[in-house]
C-alpha cells in the first residue's frame, strides 16, 4: 500500500494551496511508525518547511518577501491505493527528515 501526505500552504494574503504526494512504501512500514517519525519533526505539531523534507513547496503565486513565509501545514498522512506521484520511497523521506533534525 502507498502512503499519501496531504499538506497546505497559506500565503501572507491567506490564499491557500494544497498538495497530496503519494509515496511508495516498499518496506511496508506501519502508518503508525510513519506518523510518529514525521510528527517528531513538526513545529507545534503541524508545521514544517518542505525544503527540509526534500518535497515541493507550494508557492504558486508570486512570493512577497514582506508577508510570505516558508512554513507549510501538514494535514493528513494515510495509507492509499492512489497512483504514485512522487518517486521517493517513504523510507527515503523519513531518512531525509531525520538527517535534517540532527
Amino acid at each position: 500500500m502507498n502512503v499519501s501526505i496531504e499538506y497546505m500552504y497559506g500565503d501572507g494574503a491567506n490564499y491557500k494551496q494544497y498538495s497530496i504526494l503519494v509515496f511508495p512504501n516498499k518496506t511496508d512500514l506501519s502508518l503508525e511508525l510513519i506518523k510518529k517519525q514525521i510528527n517528531l519533526s513538526l513545529l507545534n505539531g503541524e508545521y514544517f518547511i518542505p525544503s527540509l523534507w526534500g518535497i515541493p513547496k507550494l508557492h504558486k503565486y508570486e512570493y512577497d518577501y514582506e508577508i510570505d513565509h516558508e512554513i507549510h501545514e501538514l494535514l493528513e498522512i494515510k495509507n492509499t491505493n492512489e497512483i504514485l506521484n512522487f518517486e521517493k520511497d517513504i523510507v527515503d523521506l523519513l531518512q531525509e527528515i531525520k538527517s535534517r533534525l540532527n
